[in-house]
């Protein structure tokens, strides 16, 4: 069994839709198309993450920590 609340439901009728939904059976395909843009992806440097252009950086585990830049690539003070 899982538990969980469900977020955003504000009124009785979508707390009843998302019940409900809990009998709805999903194939392979339709599993993966749902999960599909959930996939792991490099990060992309971006202006909101400061340092984000400095090269790959491996996630440590869930707090989303970040380490040294991987060896071999640009560091952040090179550039």
């Amino acid at each position: 069994m899982v538990t969980s609340p469900i977020v955003g439901v504000t009124k009785p009728a979508q707390s009843a839709d998302a019940i409900a939904a809990v009998d709805v059976e999903l194939d392979e395909d339709e599993a993966s198309y749902l999960e599909e843009p959930f996939c792991r992806r490099q990060p992309m440097a971006s202006p909101r993450w400061p340092g984000a252009a400095a090269g790959p950086r491996r996630v440590l585990g869930p707090g989303l920590r970040l380490e040294d830049p991987v060896p071999g690539t640009p560091s952040e003070s090179t550039q």
